[in-house]
């Protein structure tokens, strides 16, 4: 067993498209000829893509840069996700506090 903890099915991964940061859960996986690991995502809460997608599509005359495969390292494990909603619940925390951070100009 490696060392390094693996993307399979029902992992909940990341992915990082032109800075949005996307999650979802690995639905599928094979490997290819080339040895690569393919998986296939079920995306959450993925408006921003699909919006930078459909943007994209615009600028380049319909061309069609979705993704119905992400290769190994384009994904991200998030081996722990109760940790993200920890740390996402401690956010909001902290900005409803009175004493949160204010911008200061010198």
């Amino acid at each position: 067993m490696s060392q390094y903890p693996r993307n399979d099915v029902g992992s909940f991964v990341m992915n990082v498209y032109h800075g949005l940061v996307r999650y979802g859960t690995v639905r599928t996986k094979r490997i290819a000829k080339d040895g690569w690991a393919y998986f296939t995502v079920e995306w959450h809460n993925d408006e921003d893509y699909k919006e930078a997608i459909a943007w994209r599509a615009a600028l380049t005359v319909g061309d069609d840069h979705t993704l119905e495969e992400y290769r190994g390292d384009n994904l991200t494990l998030i081996s722990n996700p109760r940790r993200l909603s920890l740390a996402v619940d401690a956010h909001y925390h902290f900005l409803a506090l009175p004493t949160r951070l204010k911008v200061k100009i010198s």
